[in-house]
């Protein structure tokens, strides 16, 4: 019992330890119990005390909003009417705005595309868009050009900012949609990549690491047209064409770990690069309509492209992460000694 009370205690170093040394108290006592009842009720203890463990500590890091901003009608009512239509709404926020704004009107933050790299993550935000603090978009961060362009290069349409760009150098690239008491504004990034897109073999420029293609994709914000960087290890590549505005591809989420897309018609006869915006990590993987295994490389620092040789017309994406066989391995042999626990236990009565 004392285990179990420091355990629920905010002793933030120790919790885990506690936690460990709580669940093998338990396991103990099952073993030295009398009774096949006692043995039963000390071993299903154990996933209830990991769950106290966790629970403050998940509660502090998500805190309940208030009543009535769970309320989905409300919450519709409170968009723009642009982004209220926008099935899959990307929006940058300033770090002033409240916190669950992403959450309450269900619209994806441009921080949190599919739970990014840290290192990537960081290397573009430092870096590529000279964010100072990484993870807090403030009102001054967005007035500076570079951070700007590095917002509109994750595709995100959106911006919910207390900003006002009025009669600044940079008014041209946002239009204002919405606004409220003169302290809140959405605005439009007139000059947003698209999600998904096809470019050009030729018009790609191909690095051979992460620090070049940090260079090279912070060289190119001052570009009208965007500069298409990815990755090739050991080789590197100019563009032997100009840059041109890629072809949008519509893309499909069956399930979070699945993406369907679908070549532009005018780019299939071509051999090219299928860039999407969601952040690069080593469990992607992708087949053609017709099987093949393509090539999955980091693109614009954080995100990932597709090489689709001449006659892809649909790409489908799959994820599923490092060792994920071995975890399954390791899941199903805790399972099976949790089972045989149960039977000594009851043979043993």
């Amino acid at each position: 019992a004392l285990l179990v009370a420091l355990a629920l205690a905010d002793h933030w170093e120790l919790r885990a330890w506690i936690a460990l040394a709580s669940a093998a108290a338990l396991v103990a006592a099952g073993f030295c119990a009398a009774t096949p009842r006692q043995r039963h009720l000390a071993i299903a203890g154990v996933p209830l005390l990991w769950l106290a463990d966790v629970a403050p500590v998940y509660r502090g890091i998500h805190p309940q909003v208030p009543i009535g901003w769970a309320d989905p009608a409300r919450a519709v009512a409170m968009l723009p009417g642009a982004i209220r239509n926008d099935r899959h709404a990307r929006v940058a926020f300033e770090r002033t705005t409240p916190p669950n704004l992403p959450a309450v009107f269900g619209v994806e933050d441009v921080r949190a595309y599919s739970f990014p790299v840290p290192s990537r993550y960081d290397r573009y935000a430092l870096e590529v868009m000279e964010i100072p603090i990484p993870m807090n978009l403030l009102r001054e961060d967005l007035a500076r050009a570079a951070t700007l362009a590095g917002l509109e290069r994750t595709c995100a349409q959106w911006l919910w900012t207390t900003q006002r760009y009025d009669g600044t150098p940079l008014a041209a690239r946002v239009q204002k949609i919405w606004e409220r008491d003169d302290r809140i504004f959405v605005y439009r990034l007139t000059q947003a990549s698209p999600c998904a897109a096809w470019y050009a073999d030729g018009a790609v420029m191909q690095v051979g690491d992460l620090d070049a293609a940090v260079a090279s994709l912070h060289a190119s914000l001052e570009l009208p047209i965007e500069t298409i960087v990815i990755e090739s290890k050991g080789d590197s590549r100019a563009p032997q064409a100009r840059p041109e505005p890629g072809l949008a591809a519509e893309a499909q989420w069956p399930n979070p770990n699945q993406i369907d897309l679908e070549i532009p018609s005018a780019a299939r006869a071509r051999d090219g690069w299928l860039v999407l915006r969601v952040s690069h990590d080593s469990g992607w993987s992708a087949v053609s309509q017709r099987g093949a295994a393509l090539r999955v490389v980091p693109a614009q620092v954080r995100f990932l492209a597709v090489a689709v040789p001449a006659g892809t017309e649909r790409v489908t994406l799959r994820y599923a992460p490092l060792h994920f066989g071995a975890t399954l391995g390791i899941a199903g042999a805790a399972l099976a000694l949790l089972g045989l626990s149960q039977l000594w236990a009851r043979r043993a009565a």
